[in-house]
């Protein structure tokens, strides 16, 4: 009990898993982005979608959400590409 200098691992409604020292500032910065780049991803806005997810991963490196958020723009701006088809391998 009290603060004893140890940082307690926590997690929140985006599942994302912080320490004490990270504040909360920073957690709902990536929150805000994660959120934004979820609406984007809604109206097929991809290169908004890339932007929001680079930036959440730069607060927090290891975000599932924001990898793939990013992993789904480049594959959807990939699709978007003139020949875009006949450059994907088949399965």
């Amino acid at each position: 009990p009290g603060g004893g200098g140890r940082a307690e691992p926590r997690g929140d409604a985006c599942g994302i898993i912080a320490t004490a020292m990270v504040s909360e500032r920073v957690l709902r910065r990536i929150e805000r982005l994660l959120d934004q780049a979820d609406e984007a991803a809604d109206g097929h806005n991809w290169d908004l979608v890339r932007e929001l997810a680079r930036r959440a991963l730069v607060l927090d490196g290891e975000s599932a959400d924001a990898r793939a958020l990013l992993a789904m723009a480049a594959e959807d701006l990939g699709a978007d590409a003139p020949g875009a088809d006949a450059d994907r391998p088949q399965s």
